[in-house]
């Protein structure tokens, strides 16, 4: 029972996290439970255990689809109202310093760590290739938001 207290998240447990840092739900953790990972009701196994190269993909794509619904919400938003892009022009184009001070935010409330300059910099390059979108992706990517 202690091994299942730690590790990788089902995919339920997946959208809750995200759905509580983001304020999206996404129904794609419904649809792709068994390659994510899922709790069988009867047995009290998972479906699947530890992450695959296609939980990998399958996460890639659905933090895409998640970061450009949440930046095309927040865009909307008055900043107030915004949960993840708070104190942001998302309609200018940022200083990288802009970006970096972000990233950091993002990165240490997200992850609960300092990012480091390497990571800055994908971070930054992220946005640079796909702007607000393309960092909050990143950043939905990274297997740390998935472990407890």
């Amino acid at each position: 029972m202690i091994e299942s207290l730690a590790g990788f998240m089902t995919a339920a447990e997946m959208k809750a996290r995200v759905a509580e840092l983001t304020g999206y739900e996404h129904g794609g953790f419904d649809l792709f439970a068994d390659a994510i990972g899922r709790l069988d009701p009867v047995s009290g196994a998972r479906t699947n255990d530890r992450p695959t190269l296609i939980t990998l993909l399958i996460l890639r794509r659905l933090a895409g689809e998640i970061a450009v619904a949440v930046v095309e919400r927040e865009a909307f938003l008055d900043d107030g109202e915004r949960l993840v892009f708070g104190g942001i022009d998302l309609a200018g184009a940022p200083a990288p310093a802009d970006v970096d001070a972000l990233s950091a935010r993002l990165f240490d409330g997200w992850l609960g760590a300092t990012a480091s300059a390497a990571e800055l910099g994908l971070l930054r390059d992220a946005h640079a290739v796909g702007g607000y979108a393309g960092l909050l992706g990143l950043m939905l990517q990274d297997a740390a938001l998935y472990y407890f």
